[in-house]
């Protein structure tokens, strides 16, 4: 039997149980540089939906596979049957997801495992590999007092989170990242009927390349990057997929990505 989102997240238990980190696998904060993602929704958060921050190295490259050094190869959505995880496509090194029930800090990071392959050089299969609990300041906690949920997720890490596939702190250079929401994962036929997802990008417009459409971030210079800002593309309001569907809760309203070196 297909296994939903849900019981995904027991693998995400799991994996915690296998081998936790208090801190990212690099204890120096020499050369980290500081990234902060802010998310804003159509309406309240749902902690039983699924959020994903996706996130490609991609210089240093993590090795010498052309699927992996390219700029075309995701972090992308997934759309169908057919994945190994029911959310995330193309060849990311890591994801961060929201995660209220499994640790009082509320996002995690994981890594993908790589492998020699040169048409799955990434194995999607979740969860991955623990990396640590984000930085405990400036994380931004949806639920309210009084139980309600607002309309913000956000959150910090830093460059020890994802250096892994480089020589060490200060490395990474350069990152891909795509955002990725759901109210559930496309892992059966019943899950994709009643699917709603947003992704950076405009979503209502599928056949449009807009639709895969991460952002390229660069790290060795302050900046903040904004949808709708720049080159960055917009995020509106109404554009889930599919074409018509209506869910505030998963539906993007626009994004920020501050850089701080150190």
């Amino acid at each position: 039997m297909i296994m939903r989102w849900k019981r995904l997240l027991t693998f995400l238990v799991c994996g915690l149980l296998l081998g936790c980190a208090k801190f990212p696998p690099s204890s120096s904060t020499l050369d980290a540089t500081r990234l902060t993602f802010v998310v804003n929704f159509a309406g309240p958060i749902n902690p039983s939906y699924i959020y994903i921050v996706a996130i490609k190295v991609t210089n240093p490259a993590p090795n010498s596979n052309p699927l992996m050094t390219s700029l075309t190869n995701g972090p992308i959505p997934v759309t169908d049957v057919g994945s190994l995880n029911g959310m995330i496509g193309g060849w990311p090194t890591h994801y961060v997801v929201y995660a209220p029930n499994l640790t009082p800090n509320l996002y995690q990071v994981y890594r993908f495992p790589l492998s020699t392959s040169t048409t799955a050089p990434v194995n999607l299969s979740f969860p991955g590999v623990y990396v640590g609990d984000v930085l405990q300041s400036d994380l931004i906690n949806p639920q309210n007092a009084d139980g309600s949920y607002g309309q913000t997720l956000g959150f910090d890490i830093d460059t020890r989170f994802l250096d892994q596939y480089t020589t060490g702190p200060g490395a990474v250079q350069q990152i891909q990242v795509n955002i990725l929401t759901a109210n559930v994962a496309a892992l059966s036929e019943s899950d994709v009927n009643e699917r709603v997802m947003d992704a950076i990008g405009n979503q209502s417009q599928l056949a449009e390349a807009t639709f895969n459409f991460p952002v390229t971030i660069n790290l060795n210079t302050g900046f903040t990057y904004v949808s709708g800002q720049g080159n960055m593309p917009v995020e509106a309001a109404g554009d889930t997929f599919p074409t018509g569907s209506n869910l505030p809760a998963v539906d993007m309203t626009s994004w920020s990505i501050t850089v701080t070196p150190p």
